[in-house]
């Protein structure tokens, strides 16, 4: 099956949400990935259509494989989801992120490489639960974490 990805370079002008979003699509289309944590659950084949609930653990999971597969790293500008009130709860977005790669890379330092292919996938499936995004909550999809979510997950999905 085909499927294609557009990137409107005149809203997208950083390669971390280029990556960002390849993930993402990786995570749909990829069927070599089997765990809960790697995987979209996505009503769709096409596009994405996911249980509301679904949505921060998606974006968790995304976030934090992107963070490990960055080459070169550098400090981002903006925090993203890390500055979500469920995540950083007062304290610094940045510290987190910073926290996060050093979890799944061993490294923060600016230029620091990243993972690639399965070693980026395993570390994320081991990593999560430790990791600070994990707290994320979209509010307006769901008021339960992305770990909670995972959790819930893994009770009904055996």
């Amino acid at each position: 099956m085909f499927y294609r990805m557009s990137i409107n370079t005149f809203c997208v002008d950083d390669g971390d949400t280029v990556l960002h979003e390849l993930v993402h699509h990786s995570r749909m289309v990829d069927e070599s990935r089997k765990s809960i944590l790697l995987r979209t659950r996505s009503r769709s084949d096409v596009i994405p259509k996911f249980n509301h609930n679904d949505r921060s653990l998606e974006d968790a999971a995304t976030t934090l494989e992107s963070l490990a597969r960055q080459n070169y790293y550098v400090e981002p500008f903006i925090p993203g989801y890390y500055g979500s009130g469920s995540v950083s709860k007062g304290r610094d977005p940045f510290d987190l992120i910073r926290k996060d790669r050093k979890l799944v890379v061993g490294s923060a330092e600016p230029g620091s490489m990243g993972l690639k292919g399965m070693k980026a996938r395993n570390i994320i499936d081991s990593a999560f639960e430790d990791s600070e995004i994990k707290d994320l909550i979209i509010p307006e999809f769901s008021d339960i974490s992305a770990k909670d979510r995972l959790d819930e997950l893994k009770r009904i999905i055996r």
